[in-house]
């Protein structure tokens, strides 16, 4: 089912195989439904055309949506049925399932009698519905096609530099990339990818009529839009060249022609407005490119990142949004002409309250400035900044057109999914596997094959939607992998336009008429109304409802009567303090996600596992939940389960054979569930854990799990917890046990904690996890060698914590040894010494390691050296380690010294030309800083912290140019600060607390014109100095 103002299509895949059990009477009136439906939605996509300007056709779009929704409904009742009856078979009902399902006298007789009434209801709707379609005269199209969109206006090469603001830098960098002579491409191309509005045509302009770019023989403009048809691009620009029509050739002519007026010529050529995704078309166009004198080049602009990769040889250019000053001043060139651009007092503060909406958007800013301009009344401004840009009349060249364009330039499977996201508040970041298992629940997303995961196509969905600049600003993990992202202001009001009246969120404002014909609804905040809660009662076709910020709406719909919405596919309860949910959730058959996030809730009813069409449970912040209910094995039909800090698992967890997400599985004692429950997974993906090991008292459970066969997991954790004596298993126990886990070749993360075997298997020594790029061992305690680690290829990140039996990591001093570590944490390994080779004279190192960790090391003298190391840390280790002079450290941009008891000095500072932090903690041995602390001339950030013994600063502090922020806490032998701290000019937080023996302090401490924050306590000292310092503190004063 659809949602906008698109198709509207029933979603069921092979529906019909439900119904055989019920004669061919029902399969016969599905059929002629199915067929009704599908006559209905070849029409729509151009009754989509037309309906934004024609109400009867709004009227018509309508009621035929509600009819749909109803049909599948009743649909998705029978799908329902055939789960229940699936479920019996499974858990070995024969007797009761004969019973149900074919006694005369069962519910199922009147089951079916009731779904032929509903279905013939509907069946008379759809037809009269259909017959009503005549007189609009639609056209059938297929549902891949693509709408003819309207067209953009032709551009041209013109601006009028005055009249563009905030892209003087974005300008120079393109000039800059355009008059390069070091780039090797025989023909750069340069493309300016961002949203619809952002101003990649205006920039493109600015750069074309650049003085700069006068080199060039020939400069040719070309708006390409939507039809990038190779014979009409090489028209124009024999026409841009020549200055003549180009007249009617045929292919081979015109590209001859091309090539000849191109030939030892360095041109610029400006594509504008390339939407063209088909890579074989580009590249006919672009071999006819080639013959240019060396340094032509191509600026391409488009809203797709897709289109950019296709077509750019050089990194995209990603033009991002103004400031709001230089917004204002486009919104005041366009609202105040009349007074020259002078702003009435009264409408400044609403105004640029109004310019806020736009985002950053040049094009958001000139239509809201045109709108504004006859405007002269203060309610008329309020009305603006009070609606959002959706509600605002459009005109031809306002914002939501432009961004229209691209929506509608989007496959139609995309505009279901995309308008759904106006489900979401402004700014929120969308969580990336969330919103597609919302997308699944929804059934906008559908496999074409078995072999294809729902989860999988909704991926490449996200992708393309990023790709498109619907989405914005996106979060990747470590290793790259895409974790979250938002979308802008301007593209959630086009979304809320798209979704028209089916998707809506209620505040304290919201009246109650709103919820007329919703589908999907969002409470925010904590307000209440008794007209709200009548509206919403009588709301029983609502398929998303959403209660977040403990919202008081929730509890009055808690009870029974949370059953009303028997056609919900969606409930999220996020942070309400609620207790306990409702057993009447069980009557929610639709329901296909659910989410719960409550600090107090550490149970579930039983009859949650009536939710048999439920594919999503999410209860990872849920903290207080031990346990989920033990029939959970009948929720067939669940994919992904989100849990934390669950005690034990409920046995059966293997019948889920549709889960796609487990992170966590609790192996329990005695008859509980068993680690062999995790046979049947074998589509578990992304990352799972694996508790209570210490459990696991044969090797044929854990070989019986399966994990190898499991090849889409990316994260394994395996734990042990810490058993007394009497419990421990042999080691021959651990030792085999984890033999039989080995993962599948493509994890990427293992974690091992706990294990007590002196020995790792063979799949860790040979070592057989080559795509491997994380490694965690954390209280393997027996454990006296590493696996060679070092040989694995992709490996990023090494953890070794607690590991007290190890004494000596052995390397290479080949290339090649550990080629992709970047991050190296060892901490708490009490008998390490050091890293050893084989051959005594060549010197080893960790050429990739930016990160280094090392902490209660006591025995670690000295390390491979590590040349391109930024971030260092040593906390409780020799001093020796502290500063090794085979480290190499010239790079290194953060240092940190914690619990060093012995060290006494600091050599080698100045070595360290590329510090910007310098942190010292509890080096009660530290008498004062050496002198050479004055060469760090990157430094910004000098924290000195409980070091006892520290008497004096070094007068060459005051060298430090760039220092931002002084700390100086807990030094009580320090007796005065030195002159040369005045001159830190560019000090912008100054605290010193603590330092008991400090009795006065110098009158230059006004001289810090620059700092925002000051904080000074516990001096023997006169506080009244401070009053004449106050000033210069914008921000916070503590004494």
């Amino acid at each position: 089912m659809k949602i906008g103002d698109d198709e509207v299509v029933c979603t069921h895949q092979e529906p019909c195989s439900c119904f055989d059990n019920y004669g061919v009477g029902v399969c016969r009136l599905v059929s002629l439904t199915e067929n009704t439906v599908a006559t209905l939605k070849a029409v729509l996509l151009d009754a989509e055309d037309q309906h934004l300007n024609n109400h009867e056709v709004r009227t018509w779009l309508r009621k035929i949506k509600d009819a749909v929704y109803d049909a599948d409904d009743v649909l998705d009742d029978f799908v329902i049925q055939a789960l229940e009856k699936k479920v019996l078979i499974q858990q070995g009902s024969t007797i009761k399932m004969l019973h149900n399902f074919v006694s005369p006298s069962s519910n199922s007789v009147a089951f079916v009698m009731k779904m032929i009434r509903r279905i013939k209801d509907i069946r008379e709707k759809l037809d009269e519905i259909a017959a009503n379609r005549s007189k609009f005269h639609f056209t059938e199209r297929f549902v891949d096609m693509r709408a003819n969109s309207a067209e953009r206006e032709q551009t041209h090469s013109f601006v009028l530099e005055s009249e563009v603001f905030g892209r003087r830098m974005d300008k120079e960098k393109i000039v800059n990339m355009l008059l390069d002579t070091n780039e090797q491409e025989i023909l750069p191309i340069i493309p300016i990818q961002g949203m619809g509005g952002i101003g990649k045509t205006t920039l493109a302009q600015l750069v074309y009529n650049d003085k700069k770019v006068e080199i060039f023989d020939l400069r040719i403009w070309i708006c390409v839009s939507q039809d990038f048809d190779v014979e009409k691009i090489i028209k124009k620009i024999l026409e841009s060249v020549t200055k003549k029509e180009c007249p009617n050739l045929e292919v081979d002519l015109l590209q001859f022609s091309l090539r000849e007026q191109l030939e030892g010529k360095k041109f610029l050529l400006v594509l504008d407005d390339v939407w063209n995704e088909n890579d074989e078309k580009w590249s006919k166009l672009k071999c006819l490119l080639i013959g240019g004198a060396r340094g032509s080049r191509v600026i391409v602009t488009t809203r797709s990142e897709k289109v950019a990769t296709i077509m750019g040889t050089i990194s995209t250019y990603h033009l991002n949004g103004l400031s709001d000053d230089d917004c204002w001043n486009l919104f005041k060139e366009r609202a105040f002409a009349r007074q020259q651009n002078q702003a009435p007092t009264k409408f400044v503060v609403i105004g640029q309250e109004i310019v806020r909406k736009c985002g950053g958007v040049p094009l958001a800013a000139k239509a809201l400035g045109s709108l504004m301009r006859f405007k002269t009344e203060d309610r008329d401004w309020i009305r603006v900044k009070n609606n959002g840009i959706w509600r605002l009349p459009q005109k031809e060249n306002g914002i939501l057109p432009a961004l229209r364009l691209s929506y509608d330039h989007l496959p139609f499977y995309l505009r279901q999914c995309f308008a759904y996201c106006s489900i979401f508040p402004k700014g929120h970041r969308i969580e990336k596997e969330k919103l597609i298992q919302l997308w699944i629940a929804q059934e906008f997303i559908h496999s074409s094959t078995e072999n294809e995961f729902l989860e999988d196509i909704g991926d490449e969905y996200v992708t393309e939607l990023l790709w498109r600049s619907f989405f914005h600003e996106p979060v990747f993990d470590y290793y790259g992998n895409l974790v979250s992202f938002q979308m802008h202001d301007l593209v959630h009001d086009l979304a809320q336009s798209v979704a028209g009246i089916e998707c809506a969120f209620a505040d304290e404002g919201t009246k109650e008429d709103v919820l007329e014909g919703l589908r999907h609804l969002c409470f925010i905040g904590e307000f209440y109304t008794s007209q709200i809660l009548a509206a919403l009662r009588k709301t029983s076709i609502l398929r998303t409802l959403v209660f977040q910020s403990n919202c008081p709406l929730f509890a009055h719909c808690a009870g029974g009567e949370l059953s009303n919405f028997r056609s919900l596919r969606v409930l999220i309860m996020r942070d309400l303090d609620i207790w306990e949910i409702p057993s009447s959730l069980g009557n929610l058959k639709h329901l296909r996600y659910l989410e719960v996030y409550s600090k107090y809730i550490d149970a579930l009813p039983k009859s949650v596992t009536k939710l048999i069409s439920l594919q999503t449970l999410n209860l990872s912040r849920c903290y207080k939940l031990k346990e989920l209910p033990r029939d959970v094995r009948k929720m067939i039909n669940l994919r992904h389960i989100h849990v934390k800090n669950l005690s034990c698992m409920p046995s059966g967890l293997g019948q889920l054979t549709s889960l796609r997400t487990l992170p966590l599985f609790v192996v329990g004692k005695g008859r509980g569930c068993k680690l062999n429950e995790l046979h049947g997974l074998v589509h578990l993906r992304g990352e799972l854990a694996i508790q209570n090991l210490e459990n696991v008292s044969s090797a044929k459970d854990s070989n019986y799990a399966n994990l190898k066969g499991k090849h889409d997991l990316q994260i394994l954790k395996l734990l042990w917890n810490d058993v007394s004596d009497k419990d421990i298993r042999t080691e021959e126990t651990y030792v085999e046990v984890l033999t039989t886990l080995q993962p599948h070749v493509n994890l990427k993360i293992l974690q091992l904690k706990g294990y007590l075997g002196s020995k790792f298997p063979y799949w860790l020594m040979e070592p057989l996890l080559p795509n491997l790029v994380e490694v965690s061992l954390t209280d393997c305690r027996k454990c006296q060698y590493l696996p060679p680690f070092g040989v694995l290829p992709s490996l990023q990140v090494l953890n070794l914590v607690r590991m007290d039996s190890l004494q000596f990591v052995e390397g290479s001093s080949v290339s090649g040894w550990f080629p992709s570590l970047r991050i190296l944490s060892l901490k708490m390994i009490p008998k390490l010494e050091k890293w050893v080779t084989r051959s005594a004279d060549d010197p080893l190192s960790l050429p990739c390691v930016v990160e280094l960790r090392i902490y209660d090391c006591p025995k670690l003298t000295i390390m491979p050296m590590v040349p391109s190391l930024e971030n260092l840390y040593v906390g409780k280790c020799n001093e020796k380690l502290c500063f090794s002079g085979t480290w190499h450290l010239t790079g290194l941009q953060s240092l940190q010294l914690r619990n060093c008891q012995n060290l006494r000095k600091m050599e080698g500072v100045d070595d360290l030309t590329s510090l910007h932090t310098l942190d010292i903690e509890m080096l009660p041995k530290l008498i004062n800083l050496p002198e050479s602390v004055q060469y760090l001339t990157t430094l910004q950030t000098l924290s000195i912290s409980d070091c006892e013994n520290l008497t004096a600063l070094p007068e060459g502090l005051g060298n430090l140019k760039s220092l931002h922020k002084l700390k100086i806490w807990l030094c009580p032998m320090l007796e005065s600060l030195p002159d040369g701290i005045q001159h830190l000019t560019e000090l912008q937080s100054f605290k010193i607390e603590h330092c008991f023996s400090l009795k006065s302090w110098p009158s230059w401490l006004g001289n810090f014109t620059s700092l925002s924050y000051l904080s000074i306590s516990d001096h023997k000292t006169n506080y009244s100095i401070f009053h004449s310092l106050f000033g210069c503190c914008r921000y916070r004063f503590d004494v």
